[in-house]
């Protein structure tokens, strides 16, 4: 769909110079002269009209900036390409584990290119819920992963939030990822929450583009420099329905196991 919105937009743009500069030309009065044929000499051609000369460098100029930007942005996908991934490994073999899908309404509110989401039961007897959401093309990763992720979509559906703790860090081969924590309370029963919001084209932390115009501008114009033409980012997140005091080992735990190199 995004190379078909591209190529339908070009197309428009040279029709409209094109038909532009032929009501222009008609509109003038421009006649296309007439050969004369003399019997003794060879008929010459036509000069060729200014205003078709400057359609043709308009046509021209949008076709090389055209071919610019997608080597530009080819460059700067070829740069992404280095950067270190990390993946979810999820714990299919356990008896207890269960799949879900993602229904309509969130699909429709997330919009992500991968989705999986799945629950299991610790042998301890507490129950586990994770989903992972992946956005690779266009830039709805730049303000979706802020708008639906556990603190918001949590007090939404109930659930009280109680504390704000210390995030835990996870280490995998060249990425070290920051996992928010947060204490969640729902019928009487503490749930621990673990979500890390990531840009995989960066390698980092995925940062909002929430304020100042100045904010905004500065990201789109690094974007720019960068040759990104898509923010692709990753959304993890890990609930553990547990009352215990072992709680943040537990989680610890679960999200080394989880969390493993795609390359």
């Amino acid at each position: 769909m995004l190379a078909a919105h591209d190529i339908a937009g070009w197309a428009a743009m040279v029709a409209s110079v094109i038909g532009t500069g032929w009501l222009a030309i008609k509109w003038a009065g421009y006649r296309m002269p007439q050969p004369i044929v003399r019997q003794e000499a060879r008929p010459t051609l036509p000069a060729l009209h200014p205003g078709w000369v400057w359609v043709g460098a308009i046509v021209s100029l949008l076709a090389i900036n055209e071919a610019g930007a997608r080597l530009w942005y080819l460059r700067g996908a070829r740069a992404q390409n280095e950067v270190p991934q990390w993946t979810v490994r999820w714990p299919t073999g356990l008896p207890t584990y269960q799949a879900e899908g993602l229904g309509e309404v969130a699909r429709d509110m997330l919009r992500p290119n991968g989705f999986t989401a799945a629950r299991w039961a610790l042998p301890s007897g507490e129950w586990v819920w994770a989903y992972y959401v992946q956005w690779t093309k266009g830039q709805i990763a730049r303000f979706v992963p802020f708008l639906h992720n556990p603190t918001v979509c949590l007090p939404l559906s109930g659930c009280e939030l109680v504390a704000d703790e210390d995030p835990i860090e996870i280490q995998v081969p060249s990425n070290r990822l920051v996992f928010n924590i947060y204490r969640f309370r729902r019928a009487g029963t503490d749930m621990l929450v673990a979500f890390v919001i990531w840009d995989s084209a960066r390698g980092q932390p995925l940062l909002s583009t929430d304020g100042s115009n100045r904010t905004a501008w500065e990201h789109r114009w690094s974007d720019i420099r960068e040759g990104r033409q898509h923010q692709p980012a990753q959304l993890l997140s890990v609930a553990l329905d547990s009352n215990g005091g072992n709680a943040r080992a537990q989680m610890r735990a679960i999200l080394q196991s989880m969390v493993t190199s795609a390359r």
